[in-house]
């Protein structure tokens, strides 16, 4: 050890020198022998010359030139050495002690080698390296702003916190595994490189600035890393890292391009610190946090993560813990808490497959949940399809007292048994299920207007649904069930809520609650609505909205006041009464124009309001009455393809109609001409009453359907009558038409016996009336069919003009149904004797007519 003063110094002593000993600087010592004397020098270690010889300027400078070597030379405290060439300088085996070792090296390799040295601080300012070996110490630590140190030793760097600033701290020597310097990392970063396994197990600070890894070898940060709101961010770009040990905090901006291992340790994300990068953040254990700060927002991982063992998720308070990119691996237990939420949006499919329990508000993307096993909430659980347009699949079984929620356009598959009871809230898009469980037992709450419930794709069954249905707090929200083609979604559960329900699909919606009160009205999509009674369909209007395939049935007699609408032009609505009576006292009116509708399905569909669409109207099965006073007279055509169409309105039917096959009937047709052939019947009245048609005409294969209950009653009344202005049988040919006779229970109408029919008494019925002569009238032309008339009988049955001499009261105008009994033998004979046979069947055709 020794203390430089300069040649001539007084302080009582002789004055100190010194002296090189022969050879080169870079492998000689420098020797001062002499008392020592006077103030702290810096001395300065130019290097520019192999030899020193006494007295002359060379190797070091100072204020004042060495001098002469001196014995026991030492350095006091504050003396200060600066190293500014290239070079390397041993220190005695008894090391060296100094206040503040400067290396301002520009270019090349400096090195300090030999003994320990003990200074005040370390300041490392030249844009060239220093080596540095020995067990040294800087009890002020210092700091490190250009170029790089090589830390040749463990303890090269001393144990006192360094400053790294825009500069490295390299570690080349495989035997050098641990530094304990702590590190303070400064505005223009720091970088570590390793070669080869390097632990630092000093702290390490730096509010999000940054330090940067290379070198192949794996870097372990086993000390406290930033510290609370001031995270230090870390570059990673080669090599790997650990993370374990003590509690770690990341800050600012991380990229970390290679595996990143954090076992047993609490990783905490300082406010809006994101961690970006390749490879795979492995953590085994611990806890990874948001932190609490006054600025700032949530905190990002965009990496691949892996959770080996059961890891602690916790989002801070409006700081949101959020792992975005990358996928999801590992099979431990994630456990979330914190007011600040968690949030899971990987868009790739993830392999993670352990068990998640829930107690902040967790998002999860349905690709991070691909694979896990079950989620357990007692709070929000948002699952979010990252691709809008494509299904995917969460198979977890999901429990717990809390609320799930469904956000993004897209479809999600829950297969699960889910037993979550805090009902499921639909923001965005729809989910699938194959079983009623798959929804848990809470309401179904829609949040706007694409809510939507369905079967998945490749479901076997159909599903019951108890839940209670919301459709929304807004009339813009609309609740969707879209069960596929040849399935039922059943909703048994109240239906409230001010939106809109809605069937999609394809398939059915059975709607059985007879409590709905929704008040937004009921869309009729893709598919089929099924009710029972009216009340179920809540308040509102219902909708048919496609152009073909939108179906209201009912599985019993209903009558409903609500106003039915028709999308528009090209829309139809599909009338299925599926054997039932339908009785619609309200309007079908189009959103805008047009609008078809189409009366399918056993039963019967009674319309009695005054109805407004534009479109064809088509009955292929069952019977299509216009009641009351209403009309449909603004449609662009009646068609019947099958089954029955009756005006019964006192509205006179004006639109046009074509009978291709089915019947007609009702009150009033009275500006509808009609042409009755084959494959068309005409059935008057309503079982049994007056039909006033049209001019009319009867044409082969025709049929006309005549209903009694009350022979000793009227035409019209009690029997069934067509008035019109003309009748037209002249193309008929023999047996060409036929006429249905039916014979009714009175009252009620049901099919049975009527009354007052006297099978040995002849009769006739009026059943046709018209203002002109029937011309070309032939007998022969009609069929009798009396295997509905339930009445006994043993005479004959035949239609003849009313001019016929065996029609008292008739004309040339009229057709009548003539029945002649065949009278006892000995009766017969003894009114032909009498001459009283004429007199009784004109007291009873008198009355028949």
């Amino acid at each position: 050890m020794f203390r430089a003063a300069p040649l001539g110094a007084t302080g009582g002593a002789t004055s100190p020198k010194v002296a090189w000993n022969s050879g080169s600087v870079s492998t000689q010592d420098v020797t001062l022998t002499g008392t020592t004397g006077g103030g702290a020098y810096n001395l300065v270690w130019n290097g520019n010359a192999t030899s020193v010889t006494a007295g002359q300027s060379g190797q070091f400078t100072g204020t004042n030139n060495l001098g002469v070597a001196v014995s026991n030379p030492t350095f006091e405290s504050g003396d200060n050495l600066t190293i500014s060439q290239s070079g390397t300088m041993n220190v005695i085996a008894a090391g060296l002690t100094i206040g503040t070792l400067t290396d301002s090296n520009a270019s090349g390799n400096s090195a300090v080698a030999g003994g320990n040295i003990t200074a005040a601080t370390l300041s490392k300012t030249g844009a060239g390296t220093l080596s540095l070996s020995g067990n040294n110490s800087f009890s002020g630590g210092g700091s490190i702003t250009s170029g790089t140190v090589v830390a040749g030793s463990s303890g090269a760097l001393g144990s006192s916190t360094m400053t790294l600033n825009g500069a490295v701290i390299s570690v080349t020597n495989s035997a050098v595994t641990t530094l304990s310097v702590p590190l303070s990392i400064g505005a223009a970063g720091g970088t570590v490189d390793n070669a080869n396994d390097l632990t630092l197990s000093g702290a390490i600070t730096g509010s999000s600035n940054t330090l940067t890894k290379t070198g192949s070898g794996k870097l372990s940060l086993t000390g406290t890393l930033g510290s609370n709101k001031n995270g230090v961010a870390i570059s990673l770009s080669a090599g790997s890292l650990d993370l374990s040990g003590s509690a770690k905090e990341l800050g600012g901006t991380s990229t970390l391009n290679g595996n990143v291992t954090a076992t047993s340790t609490t990783l905490n994300l300082s406010q809006s610190s994101v961690i970006n990068g390749t490879g795979t953040l492995f953590i085994n254990g611990g806890t990874i946090a948001t932190v609490f700060g006054s600025t700032g927002g949530s905190s990002t991982i965009n990496k691949d993560v892996n959770f080996a063992n059961n890891v602690a998720l916790t989002g801070a308070s409006g700081k949101s813990l959020k792992f975005d990119t990358g996928t999801l691996s590992g099979n431990g237990t994630l456990t979330t808490s914190g007011s600040g939420g968690v949030q899971l949006n990987s868009t790739a499919t993830s392999s993670y497959s352990g068990n998640i329990v829930n107690s902040t508000t967790l998002t999860a993307s349905a690709q991070s949940l691909a694979a896990v096993s079950a989620v357990a909430t007692t709070t929000n659980f948002t699952i979010d399809n990252k691709l809008a347009n494509t299904g995917a699949t969460v198979a977890a079984n999901i429990t717990g007292t809390g609320a799930v929620f469904k956000t993004s356009d897209g479809d999600v598959n829950l297969t699960g048994i889910n037993g979550f009871s805090g009902g499921l809230t639909l923001t965005a898009g729809g989910v699938l299920v194959n079983a009623a469980n798959g929804l848990g037992s809470g309401t179904i709450t829609a949040a706007n207007a694409n809510s939507k419930v369905g079967l998945a794709t490749g479901s076997n069954a159909s599903v019951s649904l108890n839940n209670s249905v919301n459709t929304g707090t807004l009339a813009t929200h609309v609740m969707a069930f879209s069960p596929t083609a040849g399935k039922t979604i059943t909703l048994n559960g109240t239906v409230s809520g001010s939106g809109i329900l809605k069937i999609s699909g394809g398939g059915d919606l059975a709607v059985a609650n007879s409590a709905n009160n929704y008040s937004g009205g009921t869309e009729i999509g893709t598919g089929r609505i099924i009710i029972a009674d009216d009340a179920a369909l809540g308040s509102g209007a219902a909708n048919f909205g496609t152009t073909s395939n939108s179906y209201f049935v009912a599985t019993a007699n209903i009558t409903s006041s609500r106003s039915f609408t028709i999308s528009g032009t090209g829309y139809t609505a599909n009338f299925d009464t599926n054997g039932n009576n339908m009785n619609l006292i309200g309007a079908i009116s189009p959103v805008s124009s047009g609008g078809n509708l189409n009366k399918l399905g056993a039963g019967t569909l009674t319309l009695s309001g005054i109805s407004t669409y534009a479109g064809a109207t088509t009955v292929t099965a069952g019977t299509l009455i216009i009641g009351g006073s209403g009309s449909i007279n603004s449609s662009s055509g009646i068609t019947l393809n099958g089954g029955t169409f009756k005006n019964n309105s006192t509205v006179a039917l004006t639109a046009p109609l074509t009978v291709n096959s089915g019947t007609v009937g009702g009150t009033n047709l009275s500006g509808v001409a009609l042409t009755i052939g084959a494959n068309q019947t005409v059935s008057p009245g309503n079982s049994p009453g007056t039909l006033a048609a049209g001019a009319t005409t009867f044409s082969n294969g025709g049929t006309y359907v005549w209903e009694i209950n009350n022979a000793a009653g009227t035409a019209g009344t009690n029997w069934d009558l067509l008035t019109v202005p003309s009748m037209d049988v002249s193309g008929l040919s023999a047996g060409g038409f036929t006429v249905n006779l039916v014979t009714l229970v009175n009252p009620g109408n049901a099919a049975g016996l009527a009354d007052s029919f006297n099978s040995a008494v002849s009769q006739s019925f009026l059943f046709v009336d018209a203002a002109a002569t029937i011309s070309s009238f032939a007998g022969t032309a009609f069929i009798i069919d009396a295997s509905s008339f339930q009445n006994p009988y043993g005479g004959t049955w035949s239609i003849k003009r009313g001019d016929d001499v065996s029609i008292v009261g008739g004309d040339d105008t009229q057709l009548y149904v003539s029945y002649a009994a065949i009278p006892e033998p000995s009766a017969y004979s003894a009114c032909v004797g009498l001459g009283v046979v004429g007199l009784a069947l004109h007291r009873r055709r008198r009355k028949a007519a």
